[in-house]
């Protein structure tokens, strides 16, 4: 098919999110439209949007995730937020030397480190410098006497994955796991 082009279907609890692939790279690529996608979702546009983002169907193998289906039960239930970022949202500057590091933040679980890339020792420097900013930042907005020191919270409130030792994971077991 057009580059690979699918779609398909993840069941995730007691809910399900639309989903389409495409492309033959080797490093991934996420696209999380979210509740931008309004009515309507990624199912039956594998083709279209295949051809629209076709720019990265060499390079990458490319997944778009709809909004999740169901959102009633979810706001009925509170469920929390979900951020994934690859720096501290305070420090907008800030570089790593490393772009294959993503750290998933979800209140009332652990700081999760995800290295979707292949060197270790990198990801290792994007971890540890990015705790250290965390910690500046507890510094500079008056939360040290509450959390003390990285060495002191980063073991017990920070956890790293590799991107292919987690992705067959169920995701309620793996977040789960990590409150």
């Amino acid at each position: 098919m057009f580059w690979n082009a699918k779609g398909g279907r993840i069941h995730i609890e007691d809910t399900d999110m639309d989903y389409i692939t495409f492309g033959q790279g080797d490093d991934v690529l996420v696209m999380i439209p979210g509740l931008g996608d309004g009515l309507t979702t990624v199912k039956g546009m594998a083709l279209p949007l295949a051809y629209t983002y076709r720019m990265y169907a060499k390079d990458y193998s490319v997944y778009i995730f709809s909004r999740k289906n169901h959102l009633e039960k979810y706001a009925e239930k509170g469920i929390n937020p979900v951020y994934i970022i690859n720096r501290p949202l305070e420090e907008k500057n800030a570089s790593y030397g490393y772009e294959k590091g993503i750290v998933v933040l979800i209140p009332k679980h652990k700081i999760m480190f995800i290295n979707y890339g292949n060197n270790k020792k990198k990801f290792n420097d994007f971890y540890e410098d990015f705790v250290e900013d965390l910690g500046q930042l507890s510094k500079k907005y008056d939360y040290m006497k509450i959390l003390g020191r990285p060495r002191q919270w980063k073991n017990e409130f920070t956890v790293t994955y590799n991107y292919e030792d987690v992705k067959e994971l169920v995701l309620s077991d793996f977040l789960e796991k990590n409150k």
